[in-house]
């Protein structure tokens, strides 16, 4: 079987997508009412700031417990859904 040759590509800068991020139909990101975008790090700050750096310490805790709260809701689904199983298990299913 012969390999195929394959022309050198050539961008003739036709645009096929738009890759900018905003399209028809599409919103833009918004900041919502009563919170102040980010700041902007300067063109010459080496470093840019760590997202945790914007979160005052009441923000950080509450979070926090905000992500505890819902892992433990997930895991009381699971420990729930295994104890109706092993329920079913007992009074159905091994009678």
């Amino acid at each position: 079987m012969a390999k195929k040759r394959r022309e050198p590509f050539a961008d003739d800068g036709r645009t096929v997508a738009d890759m900018s991020g905003v399209s028809e139909g599409r919103p833009r990101m918004i900041v919502p009412r009563g919170r102040k975008a980010p700041p902007r790090p300067e063109e010459n700050d080496a470093t840019p700031p760590q997202a945790a750096e914007f979160l005052t310490r009441e923000e950080k805790r509450a979070v926090t417990f905000a992500a505890i709260r819902a892992a433990l809701l997930v895991a009381l689904i699971f420990i729930g859904g295994a104890a109706l199983f092993i329920l079913f298990c007992v009074h159905v299913w091994f009678r």
